[in-house]
């Protein structure tokens, strides 16, 4: 009967503790793996009905090291978010095996601290992303993977405050910090930018993935 009433089913909370989740992509040279575990998430106040907010609690810890946390609500229909997000010291090497399909760029170390506040909004043009907040990079090296030299370091880069909405394609930045910086560039007779042969030759690149 169309005039029936649809089923609306609730559920006060739902507990997920120290679970684990390994993925291995396989798509990119080298394979790149991502280990989440200990994750602790609570939800509660789940409701299927379509303009309801879902609260969530979410912890987890990332390739063994670093840790992310993030809590807030989400709307169902249309998708809606509003929350918290926090990155402590979360490892960027994984990120090599991505940089590697189209330059001979790898990051030997480096881990990335994050706190913002944000925001998801679903709509048929473009969806709306907003985030508020301050981020850090510590102990980072970045490396010619063809000889292992040093292309770029540094001790610290703290990003004190920082805001970002999509839909204006606008970005603001308070304050930066820098502590320790090194940058390898040298320019040879034929005016070129060492940095330039660091991108690998597409053609080449292609190949090796038809291969």
């Amino acid at each position: 009967n169309k005039n029936q009433a649809l089923l609306r089913a609730k559920m006060g909370a739902f507990h997920l503790n120290s679970a684990k989740v390994h993925f291995n992509d396989k798509s990119v040279n080298g394979a790149s793996e991502l280990v989440l575990d200990k994750i602790d998430a609570v939800v509660t106040d789940i409701d299927s009905k379509r303009d309801s907010l879902i609260k969530y609690d979410i912890a987890m810890r990332v390739n063994n090291g670093g840790k992310i946390k993030s809590n807030g609500n989400i709307k169902r229909s249309p998708i809606e978010q509003n929350g918290k997000i926090e990155l402590q010291r979360v490892a960027l090497k994984e990120i090599t095996p991505y940089l590697q399909k189209n330059t001979f760029l790898k990051i030997s170390e480096g881990f990335l601290s994050l706190k913002s506040d944000v925001s998801f909004r679903e709509s048929q043009e473009k969806p709306y992303i907003r985030a508020n907040g301050n981020m850090k990079v510590e102990d980072f090296f970045l490396q010619d993977s063809r000889d292992n030299s040093i292309i770029t370091s540094f001790v610290k880069t703290d990003v004190k405050s920082f805001q970002f909405n999509n839909t204006s394609n606008y970005l603001e930045i308070d304050e930066v910090t820098l502590d320790s910086f090194y940058l390898d560039a040298m320019i040879d007779e034929n005016k070129t930018i060492n940095l330039a042969k660091l991108m690998k030759d597409q053609n080449s690149t292609k190949k090796e993935q038809t291969n």
